[in-house]
């Protein structure tokens, strides 16, 4: 493409093969990487029961998406048999704010394998909590696996194509861009590793949970629930909030101190069946919201995940 001044070069540039099975726009629709041979396949979930037994059986990861509660909902699987997995989530309630699907195959003489798949759900998983413009439905999670050196790379890689393929396809969860739904410009403008004034504040760790006549924010990252509140020329987060066990690695090491810090004051206490994410136990006072929710979520994200409460409903900390 040379419509731009500066544009990549050849030996960076990518090309997708859109392929439609008809003249609507809105039926079936094909991202293809020719070099590779992965393809994401893009259908209503009202075909489902229409998928071909041969196409029923093959090995993919997918992505359900749609609205629940006027935000964006995603949630993603994996299954050596594609078919009667979608079928079984199209009578499933909790899917019911599914209206599309993302396929994920590789097509040719070396079709997707299982452990492939569970990369690509795993490593599709975390990018969409990253990127945070949509709410990512957990069901049992992703299976930890851990490729050999020898496939690392190459799923690696391959992860990276699925993620073009899928925004080609349609499905805009996985990057912080003007199109993706929920995206608020100071998600693309604010630095992100950048080191400020606020990092060299100290956090204050069993502060006063949430100060009267305060409003209360919740945080939009995923399905972390979180609390919060102005106070103090800070942000607190309340206890009960929860915290993202990994870092990622992109983040400051300053972040990874004030994460340290909380391990080490024992103010994170483990969720029973939930091993992703910690409570924390009091209520902790931090130079900013951004600060915060970036110890909260472990990530690089901006202030502005943090939103006015929208389901005020009671959680369960034991029983």
């Amino acid at each position: 493409m040379s419509f731009f001044r500066a544009s990549a070069s050849m030996m960076e540039a990518t090309s997708t093969l859109i392929h439609r099975s008809g003249s609507d726009i809105l039926g079936v629709r094909e991202a293809i990487d020719d070099l590779t041979g992965l393809t994401v396949t893009a259908f209503p979930m009202t075909m489902v029961r229409d998928i071909i037994p041969a196409r029923a059986m093959m090995t993919a990861a997918y992505v359900l998406s749609g609205l629940h509660s006027n935000r964006r909902r995603i949630y993603l699987g994996e299954s050596s048999r594609i078919g009667r997995r979608l079928y079984d989530h199209s009578c499933d309630p909790s899917k019911g704010f599914a209206v599309e699907v993302f396929v994920i195959t590789k097509c040719g003489l070396d079709p997707l394998d299982k452990t492939a798949a569970l990369y690509l759900q795993a490593h599709l998983t975390r990018v969409a909590e990253d990127a945070g413009v949509v709410t990512v439905q957990k069901g049992t999670g992703a299976q930890a696996i851990d490729p050999s050196l020898r496939h690392a790379t190459t799923y690696f890689k391959m992860a990276k194509i699925a993620e073009r393929l899928l925004f080609d396809a349609g499905c805009v969860a996985f990057q912080n861009h003007p199109m993706a739904p929920n995206t608020a410009l100071e998600d693309l403008s604010e630095p992100l590793t950048s080191i400020s004034e606020e990092d060299a504040v100290p956090i204050e760790i069993g502060v006063l949970a949430r100060p009267a006549g305060t409003e209360e924010y919740q945080l939009a990252y995923g399905d972390l629930w979180s609390r919060g509140c102005y106070a103090d020329a800070g942000f607190v987060v309340t206890a009960g909030s929860e915290v993202r066990r990994d870092t990622n690695p992109s983040v400051n090491p300053i972040l990874h101190a004030r994460r340290e810090e909380l391990l080490d004051a024992g103010v994170l206490a483990d969720i029973p069946g939930l091993r992703d994410r910690q409570r924390l136990t009091v209520s902790v006072w931090f130079p900013s919201p951004t600060i915060a929710a970036r110890v909260v979520t472990g990530a690089n994200v901006a202030s502005n995940k943090w939103v006015p409460i929208t389901d005020p409903g009671p959680f369960v900390l034991g029983t």
